[in-house]
């Protein structure tokens, strides 16, 4: 099976981006809905699901995200091995919906079905730590905040500093918890930027040890 990250070649599917970017929301719509209708008439799943979770960017933009939801998880329908689409829906379920136990099983699934793609275990580990904080279970959100930084705890398998995920360790450092952990996270980070040579993600790392840890760094 193709892959949804596959190189889309479809004029229409890059018109419909451009459009979005230019917030030209009903202009989007209006070919997105041609193309997903005619997906529909066709049997490659990937198709419809691209155009699927393009309908649910779509929503999103448009601050619609209960139908944004529904249409990525139309996505996730077609293609229910692909680990995007439920790190995608679980987001939204985390920062909309507060389905928080929903989030738990569809990021141990993630966890199973990309145990070798370090890249998704580290938004799969972090979506799964979001939704056990919000749940006041603080001690096994921490340690999948833990098992987010990979397993010697540098984030080997990243192959960039955009790919981090920030939100579960704000989360401890905003209520002053762990911050033995929260230091260990961002200063693995910060090496991580550094080696990368990544310089916007190095300031912004040391912002964030300077705000919540004191912690200056050269």
């Amino acid at each position: 099976m193709q892959a949804l990250d596959q190189k889309i070649t479809s004029q229409a599917f890059y018109k419909i981006f451009a459009l979005l970017d230019q917030k030209k929301f009903d202009e989007a719509e209006k070919i997105l809905k041609s193309e997903l209708a005619q997906a529909e008439k066709e049997t490659d799943p990937v198709t419809q699901a691209v155009y699927y979770s393009t309908y649910g960017v779509l929503c999103k933009l448009k601050k619609d995200y209960r139908k944004a939801w529904k249409y990525y998880e139309q996505a996730e329908k077609k293609l229910p091995e692909d680990p995007s689409l439920k790190i995608i829906t679980a987001r939204l379920l985390v920062e909309y919906f507060a389905q928080y136990d929903t989030v738990i099983k569809k990021m141990d699934k993630v966890l199973k079905l990309a145990a070798s793609n370090f890249s998704y275990l580290h938004h799969a580990y972090t979506l799964k730590g979001m939704a056990l904080f919000k749940s006041g279970k603080k001690k096994e959100a921490a340690e999948a905040l833990r098992q987010s930084m990979g397993a010697k705890n540098k984030f080997e398998g990243l192959e960039t500093a955009t790919n981090f995920d920030f939100q579960l360790v704000q989360e401890f450092l905003e209520r002053g918890l762990e911050r033995e952990l929260c230091a260990e996270y961002l200063n693995a980070a910060l090496v991580f930027a550094q080696n990368k040579k990544e310089p916007v993600f190095e300031k912004m790392i040391q912002y964030l040890l300077s705000k919540f840890l004191n912690q200056n760094q050269p």
